[in-house]
């Protein structure tokens, strides 16, 4: 199947780096607001394969769509997506909403285009 998106994209509005991450932890930790970072990665031998198939305009337009969708989750359980590399995304949300967060972008990016995500809870 081809990707969802037919559209240039570019994931800049959702790339960050690991200090602005840091900054909004110490940030929460200061407040008193307890937040967990729920991992999103891509499989590098599914990114590989997709890229193959499709190329990398199509990748980044995957990419751009998934970003979208994490971002979507992120800001619903009272957090904020970030993309920390190329295919490594953060999602800094609630303490309380971490495992229904993990668990919905995990069902979100089921069979996502082809690619295979790994979602994991890295800190709570």
């Amino acid at each position: 199947r081809p990707p969802r998106s037919t559209l240039f994209p570019y994931t800049t509005l959702f790339r960050s780096d690991k200090q602005a991450l840091a900054r909004h932890l110490a940030l929460r930790a200061r407040q008193n607001q307890p937040a967990a970072i729920v991992n999103v990665t891509v499989n590098g031998e599914s990114q590989i394969e997709h890229q193959e198939l499709y190329g990398r305009i199509a990748w980044d337009a995957s990419l751009a769509d998934a970003a979208s969708t994490l971002d979507r989750l992120a800001r619903a359980n009272g957090g904020q997506a970030y993309q920390t590399a190329d295919r490594d995304f953060r999602l800094l949300v609630d303490i309380d909403q971490a495992e229904q967060t993990q668990d919905a972008a995990a069902e979100a990016l089921e069979d996502y285009d082809g690619l295979i995500f790994r979602v994991s809870i890295a800190q709570r």
